[in-house]
């Protein structure tokens, strides 16, 4: 036992000097710290690293009992120490728990006996020993859970880092694959255009129809990605998911193998949610086909749609990570293979894909998450393998369907009549849709960039009377290229063209004064129609137009699974 220091307080001189004599004595290699004052005992306290205290109860200024307190109250540069109240009514019970009470580990009886004093002491000392080994391997302990737990959350986040890489190099790997196959009759029937001469025209129709197809396809993948990152623009409006169900279910029937059994159990009559009705439509087609190819020998297909009401204690809204609210719960659940956790843990990664070579994009899954969390929405998988997958949809209610309001036939435009400025920072583009536009009649004015493109509508603002502006573009983005363009005319119609438009760029671009946002790729025909009808916004006579977001892209066509 190394050095240890004991604190003595007694208001009598005497027996205080007494007391100092006999510990020296017996217990050699401890400093006593002997006082008569409370005071000064509190102040050896904080400075000193005290083992043992030995305190007199009656005192005139501070009693034992409340030292005791305030010394267990204080702290010092030691851990808590024993406290030992020293009194001449060692019998009488109420003190004894009122020194208990206050923090004393124990009593000692005047007259003080030299053999016990010394005894209780040494017992003190071990106590006060074990107790601060036991301090040091708990902090020892704490440290070591410390660091343990550092370099566990260091390996964990390496091994999401390694996942990330992971996926996205079989991302990058999936989209150069597509692209590929996508680009090969693209670039090949373009150099065949180019250096076949003779071809009839039956030939170089067929050729431009495979380009045009292929580019399509690669808008479809564009769009599948954009979905998937809930990028994409989603049209709200009513959906009656029975009525979509019953359609889905519909079209199946008439494309999947015969010995599939597609059922229907509809547990509810409100079943209008607020969305896009041809995204949803995909989904739940990529869900019907996805159970298709689990079922090579044929199975049972079920569509259940029923009311869900998810609150703090329904552990859905967790695994779903959305919020309590009133759902509609759609299941889609297949009969056939089933997953084991491993191919479920990669389930909604794009490109991931447990299907032969060739079939399927491997977005189908991906993009039917995409479009489930864009309408704040959750989705689950159940499966084991051999025993079916189920997939629970859950998308927020929105009571009972809406009547779905008809568009009246707008008549056809005039001829085109008027001055366009088109603004791309992408060369080919702008030229292509100057080129576009000029074959339709109008006068254009095409510029490469935004500062070239003020100083023409500066120059020409009268003359100009459409803006067509890119959203997104390298030197400077489309809102503020049209704040300057506002600022030399602010009644100048400017209209967007957006390579996603998601409804935070779409209201964005309302919001700084755009009459319309037109999503990329451009169809022609769509492209020459919405322009038309802008165009119109500059004549006297024509009636402005609601802002419209047009969808310029191919609609209808199958999803990619």
């Amino acid at each position: 036992m190394g050095a240890r220091t004991l604190l003595l307080v007694d208001d009598q001189p005497d027996s205080l000097l007494a007391c100092k004599a006999l510990l020296s004595a017996d217990l050699p290699g401890c400093q006593v710290i002997a006082t008569t004052d409370p005071e000064e005992a509190l102040g050896a306290a904080r400075t000193a690293p005290i083992d043992v205290a030995l305190v007199d109860v009656c005192m005139p200024t501070v009693s034992g009992i409340e030292l005791c307190r305030r010394l267990r109250a204080q702290r010092g540069p030691a851990a808590p120490f024993p406290i030992v109240l020293v009194t001449a009514y060692d019998s009488d019970a109420a003190l004894r728990a009122s020194g208990l009470d206050a923090g004393a580990e124990d009593f000692l009886s005047k007259p003080i006996d030299r053999v016990e004093l010394v005894a209780k002491v040494r017992v003190m000392l071990r106590i006060k020993a074990a107790e601060d080994e036991l301090r040091r391997a708990s902090a020892h302990l704490e440290d070591v859970v410390a660091q343990r737990t550092k370099a566990l959350r260091e390996s964990e986040q390496q091994m999401r880092q390694a996942e990330k890489m992971a996926a996205i190099g079989e991302l990058a790997a999936g989209i150069a694959h597509n692209f590929n196959n996508l680009l090969t009759p693209i670039l090949g029937n373009a150099e065949m255009l180019k250096s076949t001469e003779g071809l009839i025209a039956g030939q170089a129709a067929m050729m431009v129809d495979e380009i045009i197809q292929a580019g399509w396809r690669a808008s479809d993948l564009v769009a599948q990605l954009l979905t998937f990152a809930r990028k994409g623009r989603i049209n709200r409006g009513p959906v009656d998911m029975q009525q979509m169900v019953r359609e889905v279910t519909g079209l199946l029937r008439h494309t999947v193998d015969r010995r599939v059994d597609i059922r229907l159990d509809l547990r509810t009559e409100s079943t209008s949610v607020i969305g896009d009705a041809p995204q949803l439509e995909s989904a739940l087609l990529n869900l019907g086909l996805n159970a298709r190819d689990a079922m090579p020998d044929g199975g049972t297909l079920t569509f259940t749609l029923e009311p869900a009401t998810l609150d703090e204690s329904d552990d859905r809204h967790l695994r779903t990570q959305i919020k309590p609210g009133r759902y509609l719960h759609l299941a889609v659940a297949d009969t056939g293979v089933g997953m084991n956790e491993q191919v479920q843990a990669h389930l909604f990664e794009p490109f991931f894909t447990t299907k032969a070579l060739g079939i399927g994009t491997g977005l189908g899954l991906a993009s039917v998450y995409g479009c489930v969390k864009g309408h704040e929405g959750g989705i689950e998988v159940q499966s084991a393998p051999g025993r079916g997958t189920t997939v629970h949809l859950y998308l927020p209610a929105a009571g009972v369907p809406q009547a779905v309001v008809a568009q009246t036939t707008q008549a056809p435009p005039a001829a085109p009549v008027g001055r366009v400025l088109v603004v791309d920072e992408n060369t080919p583009v702008c030229a292509l849709v100057g080129r576009v536009l000029e074959q339709q009649g109008y006068a254009v004015t095409t510029c490469a960039s935004v500062s070239e493109a003020v100083a023409e509508y500066a120059r020409r603002a009268r003359e100009i009377d459409l803006v067509v502006l890119d959203f997104a573009m390298p030197r400077m983005d489309g809102l503020e290229a049209m704040r300057r363009i506002k600022a030399v005319n602010p009644d100048a119609h400017v209209l967007m063209t957006a390579l996603h438009d998601s409804q935070e760029a779409v209201s964005q671009a309302f919001s700084e004064g755009a009459i319309g946002v037109l999503s990329m790729p451009l169809e022609i025909d769509r492209l020459v129609e919405t322009i038309a009808r802008y165009v119109r916004l500059s004549e006297p006579s024509g009636a402005p137009p609601a802002p419209l977001v047009a969808a310029l892209s191919a609609g209808g066509r199958e999803p990619q699974g």
